[in-house]
């Protein structure tokens, strides 16, 4: 797999070339680059499947760095330290990152989704990831064995456990979308806006309560959908409605 890497610490690339080497043998170095503006040079001029990119530049970010590109047909792992108000906006988008130290079984897990999801990262997740970043929390990005949604927050009814699974119901009461990523994931990241985990295995948006059944302790959604309340979550909702 044709990769390079941005990142503007040289112990950070050669820690990771040595993981890459010693895990990852699959993995083709095209180069590595160390800045905005080097970064745009070496992805201009090779053809990578896959990019590890820092958060934080010297003379920028990676997110600058990704909106000079004219073309992105690359996946791109992020790599940050202590960066943690941007995971929100790269988790929005459905992109992949790992926390530095990197771990090797973390490492060897998003190169494997990588590989899965390859040259996946659309204008439209870009755009999404960008305006999490600025504060603005309008769209997500969902992606499913086959697609890719780009879906409006408020449009989601709610969000359900399957396993290690979330499954996401819709407000136009069609198909759901079956996503590889756990609902505690999307509790921290739909938290500010609405959402509230009423049940271990539910999370739903606020803005879609129709009722709440005190007796039966289930609370009744849009699109005639019912979920349970638990006992403990009860007094919470309450004072959230």
């Amino acid at each position: 797999m044709r990769t390079v890497i941005v990142d503007d610490e040289y112990n950070v690339r050669e820690a990771l070339k040595k993981l890459l080497e010693l895990w990852c043998p699959e993995i083709e170095l095209l180069g590595e680059a160390e800045s905005v503006q080097t970064g745009f040079n070496l992805l201009s001029e090779t053809d990578p499947q896959l990019v590890f990119m820092d958060v934080e530049l010297g003379d920028g970010t990676g997110f600058d760095l990704l909106r000079r590109l004219p073309e992105r047909n690359f996946s791109v792992i992020f790599a940050t330290a202590h960066e943690h108000y941007a995971i929100p906006a790269i988790r929005a988008s459905a992109s992949d990152f790992l926390l530095k130290p990197v771990d090797p079984d973390e490492l060897v897990e998003a190169i494997q989704r990588a590989k899965e999801r390859h040259g996946m990262l659309t204008p439209e997740s870009l755009d999404v990831m960008l305006q999490h970043r600025s504060g603005v929390k309008e769209k997500i990005v969902l992606r499913d064995t086959e697609n890719i949604y780009v879906l409006n927050i408020k449009d989601l009814i709610r969000c359900e456990a399957d396993g290690r699974y979330t499954r996401f119901y819709k407000s136009d009461c069609e198909q759901t979308i079956l996503v590889s990523t756990n609902l505690k994931e999307y509790e921290n990241l739909l938290s500010a806006s609405g959402f509230v985990r009423v049940h271990h295995g539910h999370l739903v948006n606020l803005t879609h309560v129709v009722r709440i059944d005190k007796a039966n302790m289930t609370l009744h959604l849009s699109c005639d959908q019912q979920v349970p309340i638990s006992v403990r979550k009860k007094e919470m909702l309450l004072r959230r409605l």
